[in-house]
């Protein structure tokens, strides 16, 4: 089963780890054959490898020792690391790091830009609610 999974998670994989391939073609529906190199035309889910500079299919290799990541993609001709494959779909990581937002407290840089719109009010607590303090102060001043 995590076989048939693996095909559809590394389609998504090759839009995370290689800088040379189309961002997102693979979550809209569409075959992500271009790598990026105009003239060079690659199979879906190919990957560059930064040890043997090839771009292929990986290999799925091990996971991490303490069980955080299910597999890694392994280069087919020289066995490097390329990167770490994650069970969990574009949708499922986007909400993990929205609840995580709501944790994470609000860096320097969004209590000084707050301050720079004029913001007055009470410090935010999350680094969610300042982000939608500054966008709410963007709209007010018309920035956005």
């Amino acid at each position: 089963m995590l076989d048939v999974a693996f095909d559809a998670v590394l389609d998504w994989q090759a839009s995370r780890c290689d800088w040379r391939s189309t961002y997102g073609a693979s979550i809209l529906g569409i075959p992500d054959v271009y790598s990026g190199v105009p003239g060079v035309i690659t199979p879906a889910g190919a990957l560059l490898c930064r040890k043997c500079g090839t771009i292929d299919t990986p290999i799925k290799g091990p996971g991490s020792a303490s069980g955080v990541h299910t597999a890694r993609a392994l280069c087919r001709h020289c066995g490097g690391f390329i990167c770490w494959l994650s069970t969990k779909t574009p949708a499922e990581d986007s909400a993990r790091r929205a609840r995580a937002r709501w944790y994470a407290k609000p860096s320097e840089r969004q209590l000084a830009y707050l301050k720079i719109l004029g913001y007055a009010g009470p410090t935010p607590t999350s680094s969610a609610q300042a982000s939608d303090l500054i966008e709410q102060q963007k709209t007010l001043k018309g920035w956005s």
